[in-house]
């Protein structure tokens, strides 16, 4: 996230065969990201496995302060 003041951006990334549903939510409890420098970072998830030919994308929920950006990289193995 690029610093702007005092940002917060609380997301979810969900998956599903159609986008425009509301798909399957890879981690239930959401996420929330406040770091300006670093990052943050997740490694557990409740739906870990996202099965062949879905779309991955992700839902804003909330942001606090000023959020100029939001930057998301995917790895997977």
């Amino acid at each position: 996230m690029v610093a702007g003041t005092t940002p917060s951006v609380s997301f979810s990334i969900r998956y599903g065969p159609d986008f425009s549903a509301a798909g399957t939510a890879i981690r239930l409890a959401g996420m929330t990201s406040s770091s300006t420098s670093s990052g943050d970072s997740w490694s557990s998830f409740d739906n870990a496995v996202v099965p062949a030919g879905s779309w991955l994308w992700i839902v804003v929920d909330a942001v606090s302060g000023t959020a100029l950006s939001l930057h998301a990289s995917l790895r997977f193995s």
